[in-house]
């Protein structure tokens, strides 16, 4: 990499390819998994260990995402409060530049409601938030408006979201639902029984 270079990626005008390191720091609510099904996914249930501590399940899992830029101090952070049992994504907050410091601050505030939080690998952040997305689209519900934004700091999904195959609202008769002609059974949502 020459000079050049090294002045169009300050500048912006090259891009430079993102690795696995590169992936956004992660967070969820402490007891997040006790609102859906993990019976398949372990080590996924590992990184919940205040899970047996929290007090009710509600159904809400609030994820916090951060994605350090090469370019600034400040990270893009953007948040999802999502209704694993049916609406999906209730609620999306659009990315905002924040320093270490703002964001300490608000990452308590934005946990405030809950038990705490824990971090969590990108990868389980896109499958819960991109798993609650899917569930809600099948139901007719849309994510919220700004969904989009706030996804696009989290980025896509590598592969099918593992999230596919929903259990029914606690509201009904809380059966497994298949999907058919996928084989994503390491999660489905579930509610309490």
């Amino acid at each position: 990499m020459g000079a050049r270079d090294v002045v169009g990626v300050l500048n912006g005008a090259v891009q430079v390819s993102a690795s696995a390191r590169d992936e956004p720091r992660c967070w969820v609510n402490a007891g997040w998994s006790r609102s859906v099904d993990l019976e398949g996914a372990p080590q996924w249930a590992a990184l919940d260990p205040g899970a047996s501590d929290a007090e009710e399940v509600r159904g809400l899992v609030a994820v916090l995402v951060a994605a350090d830029s090469t370019r600034s101090a400040k990270a893009q952070v953007a948040g999802f409060l999502l209704d694993v049992w049916c609406l999906g994504v209730k609620n999306a907050l659009a990315p905002e530049a924040m320093g270490e410091r703002q964001l300490s601050g608000h990452r308590a505030v934005y946990f405030s409601a809950f038990e705490g939080h824990v971090p969590v690998p990108a990868e389980l952040a896109r499958a819960l938030v991109f798993g609650a997305a899917a569930y809600a689209r099948d139901l007719g519900f849309d994510p919220e408006a700004d969904f989009e934004a706030a996804a696009a700091v989290l980025g896509e999904p590598a592969g099918p979201c593992p999230m596919t195959q929903p259990t029914l609202s606690r509201l009904t008769s809380h059966a497994h639902v298949p999907t058919s002609g996928t084989d994503s059974s390491a999660f489905m949502w579930s509610s309490p029984g």
